[in-house]
């Protein structure tokens, strides 16, 4: 377990956050529609063995991904790759999302592998993107993925990656002399034990959804979403 001793000198509001990413993938297309000559279902069957060919100017839309739309925290970064033979003496790849299903982004080519990932691409500010991205807004994210430049090329996955900053909500007036968090590892994603040393007149400990309140007059050990010893407001 990592800790984190804020040792408080003044009277001040701490406050802790966290950034992470989480990564999702199409898991649907245009069947009948928009799609590439062989087997196009391949792109959206979850695996990286199973590739989709497509033919120069083909485009396949892909209509729907992994994510559920659960608010995790603030967006600030949303990426698109693929796994696939992609450039070199095969045809190049480029994505190009589709938002709320029928607004396109920009044109993004994807860098040249064989067998293997691309580099990520990002999305955040392309034309037609949400001025603030919204869970929702990638639950809804489509993306168009065509042939350019050769005969043809291979996509087996098409992953989205998103960044966003999760705030802990922890908030601690006046201030005491010694703050412990215990936070989770290896990834920092949330606040699990708060231990305080000596006792404070009154501690303020606000948390990410559910949002819990509580005013601490002695002392209190937070484990997720129980709270023990505090008075909730």
């Amino acid at each position: 377990m990592r800790k984190l001793l804020l040792f408080l000198i003044f009277s001040f509001i701490c406050s802790v956050g966290f950034a992470d990413t989480v990564t999702y993938y199409f898991n649907a297309y245009d069947e009948g529609g928009e799609e590439w000559f062989s087997y196009p279902e391949r792109m959206v069957d979850g695996a990286t063995g199973t590739v989709a060919g497509g033919m120069e100017e083909e485009i396949q839309l892909l209509t729907g991904n992994t994510c559920r739309g659960t608010d995790l925290g603030t967006i600030t970064k949303v990426e698109l790759r693929a796994y696939g033979t992609i450039g070199g003496f095969v045809a190049g790849v480029l994505l190009r999302p589709v938002f709320s299903g029928s607004s396109d982004g920009d044109d993004h080519n994807l860098s040249e592998v064989s067998d293997d990932w691309t580099d990520y691409v990002d999305i955040t500010s392309d034309t037609n993107a949400p001025g603030t991205w919204s869970w929702t807004n990638v639950q809804n994210l489509d993306c168009d993925a065509e042939v350019y430049g050769g005969m043809s090329a291979g996509v087996a996955k098409v992953e989205i990656r998103v960044t966003y900053t999760g705030d802990t909500g922890v908030t601690v007036t006046p201030a005491a002399d010694t703050i412990t968090l215990t936070l989770q590892t290896p990834t920092v994603s949330g606040v699990r034990n708060v231990t305080v040393t000596p006792d404070a007149d009154t501690i303020t400990l606000t948390l990410q959804v559910p949002t819990i309140e509580a005013t601490i007059k002695t002392y209190t050990k937070l484990q997720g979403a129980t709270l023990q010893g505090a008075t909730l407001n």
